[in-house]
């Protein structure tokens, strides 16, 4: 379901003050160019890749993070997907549902289980 111009405009400007705000905490993630996995300094969260059909990165991809758990807090509304097609994301223990959105079109879901001191990869295949 897409979502109107006002509604897009809003997220745009959130997430460009979530991409400020982390872009001024400096990076967070880097590639592994030999076995192409994310290796990341977070203690803890969620990394991966959005990807489509053919393999190639899609970038600028919407990620929503919505806790499975009472007890979850979300540090940030969402994120985006690097030139790369990467993400990474601290986030506290616990269940999450992932929606991925390529403009402003749902392209993938999935859920995660967050364990302490561990990241959980998560890779989407689009069919953008």
């Amino acid at each position: 379901m897409p979502f109107s111009r006002d509604a897009l405009n809003a997220l745009s400007a959130l997430l460009f003050l979530t991409v400020a705000s982390a872009m001024a905490a400096g990076p967070v993630d880097s590639v592994n160019s030999a076995s192409g996995s994310v290796a990341t300094s977070l203690d803890q969260g969620i990394a991966g890749t959005v990807t489509n059909e053919a393999g190639e990165p899609v970038a600028e991809v919407f990620v929503r993070a919505a806790s499975l758990d009472s007890n979850s807090p979300i540090p940030d509304i969402a994120i985006l997907t690097d030139a790369e097609g990467r993400f990474s994301w601290p986030l506290q223990p616990g269940t999450y549902r992932l929606t991925f959105y390529l403009d402003g079109t749902v392209v993938g879901e999935a859920e995660a289980t967050v364990e302490a001191a561990r990241v959980s990869d998560i890779d989407v295949v689009t069919d953008e």
